[in-house]
C-alpha cells in the first residue's frame, strides 16, 4: 500500500516556535558614557532583539461567490459558515493542461466542503499544483495526486476538527480527500485517488467530494507525467 500523504509542521506550529526564540534572545545592551570628571555612568538602555517574519495573518468573513479580487493565503482563525442550504457545489481546477471538476459533498463533510470553498474562492490554490509525490522507498507514489498551494502550506494559518466527518464506506478511484495534519484534523491540502484498488486505501481522512471530469489527467500525473500547475481554483452551485 502506498504511503499516505503526510503533512509538515504547520506554519502556525512554526510562527510559534519562532516567536519563542525571538524572546530568549532580547539582549540589554547598556551604553556606557564617561562625564566629565571621567565617572562611568549609564547613558541609555537598548534592547536588541532577534526578530522572525511570518505571514501577515487575515481575518475576514466570507468571500463573494465569484472569488475574492486579491489572494489571501494566510488566515488567523477557521472560517465561518459559507455554504448556503439547498445548493450543490462543484469545485473546478483550472490548470494549464486542462480542467478538473469535483461533485463536493457537502452533506458527508460540511466542515471539510466550506473550509475548501473558503480557500478556493480566496485564491488560496491560484498557481498552486498537483504532483505524484516520492514514498518513503524512494519511489514515486501511483495511486493519488497531491494538491497544493504555491508555497506547499499544510494549512492556511488553521487546523480544524473533522473526526466527524470520517467515510465509514470503501474509498474509490476519483474521490478527492483532505491531508490530515493531526487526529482527526485537516489543513488545506488534499489529493485525488488515482488506483483501479482504491478501495484498499485507508478511510481515515473525510471525503471532499468526487471527480466527474478530469481524472485521466490526474491519472497522467500519477503515471509520471510532469505535475500540473494550477491557475485557478473557481466554485459554481447551483
Amino acid at each position: 500500500m502506498a504511503d499516505k500523504p503526510k503533512a509538515p509542521v504547520p506554519a502556525w506550529a512554526w510562527a510559534i516556535v519562532g516567536a519563542i526564540t525571538a524572546m530568549l534572545f532580547v539582549v540589554p545592551v547598556m551604553l556606557i558614557a564617561v562625564n566629565d570628571n571621567n565617572e562611568e555612568t549609564a547613558a541609555s538602555t537598548t534592547t536588541s532583539t532577534i526578530t522572525t517574519t511570518s505571514k501577515p495573518p487575515a481575518s475576514v468573513g466570507c468571500p463573494p461567490a465569484a472569488g475574492a479580487p486579491t489572494r489571501i493565503a494566510f488566515f488567523d482563525g477557521p472560517p465561518p459558515p459559507c455554504l448556503e442550504d439547498g445548493l450543490s457545489y462543484v469545485a473546478v481546477i483550472n490548470t494549464e493542461d486542462g480542467v478538473v471538476r469535483i461533485a463536493l459533498d457537502q452533506a458527508s463533510a460540511p466542515v471539510s466542503v466550506n473550509s475548501f470553498v473558503f480557500l478556493a474562492r480566496y485564491g488560496f490554490y491560484n498557481n498552486g499544483s498537483g504532483s505524484a509525490p516520492i514514498g518513503s522507498d524512494g519511489r514515486q507514489i501511483r495511486d493519488y495526486v497531491l494538491f497544493s498551494d504555491v508555497n506547499d502550506q499544510p494549512d492556511a494559518g488553521f487546523a480544524l476538527d473533522v473526526s466527524e466527518e470520517i467515510p465509514t464506506t470503501p474509498n474509490k478511484a476519483g474521490d478527492v480527500l483532505t491531508v490530515l495534519i493531526g487526529p482527526g484534523a485537516i489543513g488545506s491540502q488534499f489529493f485525488i485517488l488515482t488506483a483501479t484498488d482504491s478501495e484498499t486505501f485507508p478511510t481515515d481522512s473525510p471525503r471532499l467530494g468526487t471527480v466527474i471530469e478530469g481524472l485521466d489527467l490526474v491519472r497522467s500525473v500519477a503515471s509520471g507525467v510532469s505535475g500540473l500547475r494550477i491557475t485557478s481554483v473557481t466554485i459554481e452551485s447551483s
